[in-house]
């Protein structure tokens, strides 16, 4: 396989054999494209498939692009995002302990802004970066849980996330997560707003009120209540 090459046409540079890119030692961002392969375009603008390691937060997928004269990479097909969080315990260095959050949240669009455009050097500390902002909806989706595959399917049962924005995604707590959107729950339950927040066994979930008089279920053919 060639090295790289060059497209006379339209001046891209395939470039093969790529493991991996640090775009910022300082805002700890970094991409990994699929088979090693990535795409130099104008003004040092790369296209790529993979995955982009930015602070706690870890997003897979397609047709992502870094523009170097913005300083962002735009996520524009998602397959999944993967979040770590920040614990209360501390490491033997006074570090705190990362934990990943069970739930991946998939599809959707967004972009990730690594630094100020003014600042690609890191020489500032603008501890507002890296920012994500999803631009479109995105996904929870319950049809992987251990002992429970396929129970719950996809195309009914899910929870749609509303658009998000969160700064500072290199030191990320328990307490900053809180995605709000709205829980699809099959023919069991109608459509809620919730806000998901991390519960104790470290998946996103919500807490539901249920009210005195109970709750209709499987379209008004029974009711939940708490006795």
């Amino acid at each position: 396989m060639d090295n790289a090459v060059l497209d006379l046409k339209k001046y891209w540079l395939t470039v093969n054999g790529v493991s991996e890119v640090f775009l910022s030692d300082t805002q700890k961002v970094a991409i990994f494209p699929y088979n090693r392969q990535l795409v130099i375009r104008k003004n040092r603008s790369i296209q790529f498939d993979g995955v982009v390691e930015a602070g706690l937060f870890t997003i897979y997928g397609h047709k992502f692009s870094f523009s170097y004269d913005t300083f962002k990479i735009k996520l524009q097909e998602i397959d999944s995002i993967k979040i770590a969080v920040e614990t209360d315990k501390k490491d033997m260095y006074g570090n705190s302990i990362v934990k990943n959050v069970d739930n991946l949240i998939q599809l959707g669009n967004a972009e990730l802004f690594i630094d100020n455009p003014d600042n690609k050097s890191g020489l500032k500390s603008l501890k507002q970066y890296p920012i994500i902002n999803a631009v479109t909806n995105s996904y929870i989706f319950y049809d992987r849980i251990p002992g429970l595959e396929g129970i719950y399917n996809r195309k009914d049962f899910y929870f749609r996330v509303d658009p998000f924005t969160y700064e500072n995604i290199d030191h990320y707590s328990i307490d900053e997560m809180n995605l709000s959107g709205e829980f699809i729950g099959g023919n069991i339950l109608k459509p809620m707003r919730q806000y998901l927040t991390i519960q104790e066994n470290n998946s996103l979930g919500f807490n539901m009120i249920i009210p005195e008089e109970g709750i209709e279920v499987y379209g008004n053919k029974g009711r939940f209540m708490i006795i």
